[in-house]
C-alpha cells in the first residue's frame, strides 16, 4: 500500500466546482470587457449626396486616424466626374461615378506622382486615403454635414473644402 488514503465521491460536488469555474471565467471576461477602451464612435449615415460633380473636399480623417493641421488632403470632382487633389504627398488624378439616389460611388483609373514622403506618418495616411477611395462603394453625409466614403477600405471623412478654382485652404493655424 502506498499509504493514500482511499478518496471518496461526493456526488454533485464536481458538478457545482465545474459550474463555479465556469461561472468565474464568465464574470472575469464581462469585467474585462467592461473596462476595455471604447472603439472610436463611426460616422452616422443620414442621406447620401445629392451629387458629387463640381465640389471640393477636405480630408479630416482616415480610418480611425484624424487628419492633422499640417497635413492637407484635398479632393475636387468636377463636372465631368474626373477627381484630382492632393493626398498628403503626391497628386492624384482619376474617375469617379456616383448615383445619387443609391449612393454608390467607384473612385477608378487613380494615378498619383510618385515623390516620396519624407514623414513616415504622412505617407502611411497618404497610403489610407488610397486604399480608401480605390475601395469605396459607398457615399455619404453625416448627422454634421461631413461627406462619408465607405467600403472595403479605410473609411474617408470629409468636409466641403474651397470654392473650385479657389487657392487650397491654409491649414497652418493662426499665429497667436
Amino acid at each position: 500500500e502506498s499509504g493514500r488514503r482511499p478518496t471518496r465521491s461526493r456526488p454533485g460536488r464536481s458538478g457545482r466546482h465545474r459550474l463555479m469555474r465556469v461561472l468565474g471565467a464568465i464574470i472575469v471576461t464581462l469585467l474585462v470587457a467592461a473596462c476595455a477602451p471604447e472603439p472610436p464612435p463611426s460616422p452616422v449615415r443620414v442621406s447620401h449626396p445629392s451629387q458629387l460633380a463640381g465640389t471640393v473636399w477636405e480630408v479630416v480623417a482616415v480610418g480611425d486616424r484624424a487628419v492633422a493641421l499640417r497635413e492637407s488632403i484635398q479632393l475636387a470632382i468636377d463636372e465631368s466626374g474626373r477627381v484630382s487633389g492632393v493626398t498628403g504627398c503626391n497628386s492624384l488624378a482619376g474617375a469617379v461615378t456616383y448615383d445619387h439616389t443609391t449612393g454608390a460611388v467607384a473612385f477608378t483609373d487613380l494615378v498619383t506622382t510618385k515623390r516620396a514622403c519624407a514623414d513616415p506618418a504622412v505617407a502611411a495616411l497618404e497610403a489610407g486615403v488610397l486604399a480608401g477611395l480605390r475601395a469605396a462603394e459607398a457615399a455619404s453625409v453625416d448627422e454634421v454635414g461631413r461627406l462619408v466614403l465607405a467600403g472595403a477600405g479605410p473609411t474617408i471623412l470629409l468636409t466641403v473644402g474651397p470654392e473650385p478654382g479657389a487657392p487650397p485652404i491654409d491649414r497652418q493655424p493662426a499665429p497667436s
